[in-house]
């Protein structure tokens, strides 16, 4: 799909929000969830896939934009490279200073003031995904065989659709890059349980990648809001910039969680064109989890 299909299915889906995904009927936590956004003025899409199979979904085979969410294909096609080929975790990576790009979002450049620095893998790993560093995802990348090598390894393990065609660098270049990666949010939890669950990838690698998720620092109002303590979730945000107009183009999250009888939860949630404060479109995020959780306990 091309970039302007996207972006019309996006606006078709703010106009006329019943165009996709279940609208009537469904599961009593489909019906939960449409009640809770039922007055949004933003497209929700909510996805859910438990450990026996159990899915539901609201708006969940439509496109939306995934912004920093790709940087879990990227962990994934590093881990699974990894393991695959008996990789280690604390295997240096040498990050020069040029790599290091002064103007976009990176706790890993700052905290070594900007010059060159050699690390372990499984810290440029968590600089990626429990600090969402956009430096350390393009060396990730370009480390790992490019967007081509990580398109494949998550097509591979259930993530499709999906299109992967800008680096964290790439999207920056205009705003509207934001939509150029996108998938839907089903095949997100498809591609989450895949990984998880792939008998091939070794479990010191699955360890560390839920690992970086539960140390996540972003995202605190989405679902983290919605879950107790003891459901030990693990996630990863995306966040993208307002228009001019003050359209805000997606607020994401995606993760897994852990239910009382010890069943793991896999779980999206994508909100697009939101005219909402931030407060409250990562208060959809965090009602959907809070939902999905009372009633699959």
């Amino acid at each position: 799909m091309r970039l302007l299909s996207v972006c019309a299915v996006c606006l078709s889906l703010l106009l006329f929000p019943g165009v996709s995904g279940a609208e009537s009927g469904g599961s009593p936590l489909e019906a939960r969830w449409r009640q809770e956004c039922r007055a949004a003025r933003a497209v929700p899409g909510f996805a859910l896939l438990d450990a026996r199979g159990q899915e539901a979904g609201l708006h969940a085979d439509s496109p939306f934009p995934l912004l920093s969410v790709f940087k879990l294909h990227v962990a994934m096609n590093v881990l699974e490279t990894l393991s695959r080929e008996g990789g280690s975790l604390t295997q240096p990576v040498h990050i020069p200073a040029e790599e290091l790009l002064p103007d976009t979002y990176s706790p890993m450049r700052d905290a070594h003031k900007g010059q060159s620095v050699t690390l372990p893998l499984r810290e440029v790993l968590r600089y990626m995904i429990a600090e969402s560093d956009n430096n350390a995802c393009d060396i990730l990348i370009a480390r790992f065989g490019g967007l081509e090598q990580v398109l494949a390894t998550a097509r591979a393990l259930g993530g499709e659709p999906l299109e992967l065609r800008k680096t964290e660098a790439g999207m920056h270049d205009n705003i509207y890059n934001q939509y150029a990666n996108w998938s839907t949010p089903r095949a997100v939890v498809r591609l989450l349980c895949g990984f998880f669950e792939a008998p091939h990838i070794g479990e010191a690698y699955k360890a560390c990648l839920a690992d970086c998720m539960r140390a996540t620092t972003t995202g605190s109002g989405r679902l983290a809001a919605g879950l107790p303590p003891e459901a030990r979730l693990g996630h990863k945000t995306g966040s993208s910039d307002r228009s001019p107009g003050g359209l805000l183009f997606a607020s994401n999250d995606v993760g897994f969680f852990q239910l009382p009888d010890g069943r793991r939860v896999y779980m999206a949630a994508f909100v697009m064109q939101s005219l909402e404060s931030d407060a409250a479109t990562d208060a959809l995020a965090a009602a959907a989890a809070r939902a999905a959780y009372e009633l699959l306990r």
